[in-house]
């Protein structure tokens, strides 16, 4: 009995040093440790956010392709963000670190207009799609 204990617990700790080998071996071919970058993400210079209608349209659809294709020329990457459904991201956004934005309002709505001010005031640009609703404002 005693002779069955003893081989059970070389054997356990033969597979335990296996998996644990086997184990670091993967973790230092992986991407977060490895140097070999090759199969990274290309890093972009500029990212630029869209805040757009959450509805899907023909419009939004092509501003969308167009400025996909826009991004593949130029150094930036995009990302495209629903205006209405989380009020809290359209906020949070001039602490992005995002170098520009493309918005389009359809209401004229004080606490986003307040937020476009403090944007352009910390000198990011904005661009405005398709509307004037900006235009009045003091910003």
């Amino acid at each position: 009995m005693n002779k069955i204990i003893k081989i059970l617990a070389f054997l356990f700790g033969i597979s335990f040093i296996a998996l644990l080998f086997f184990s670091v071996r993967l973790l230092l071919q992986s991407p977060f440790v490895s140097d070999n970058n090759t199969d990274a993400a290309e890093e972009m210079n500029y990212h630029y956010a869209f805040f757009l209608p959450a509805e899907e349209s023909s419009f939004f659809s092509r501003l969308k392709e167009g400025a996909i294709d826009a991004a593949s020329t130029r150094d930036c990457a995009i990302s495209f963000h629903s205006i209405d459904s989380d009020p809290l991201s359209f906020e949070m956004a001039r602490y992005s670190g995002f170098d520009g934005f493309g918005l389009y309002l359809y209401e004229k709505d004080r606490s986003k207009l307040q937020y476009i001010s403090e944007i352009l005031g910390g000198g990011i640009p904005v661009v405005q799609i398709e509307n004037e609703i900006i235009q009045g404002t003091d910003s």
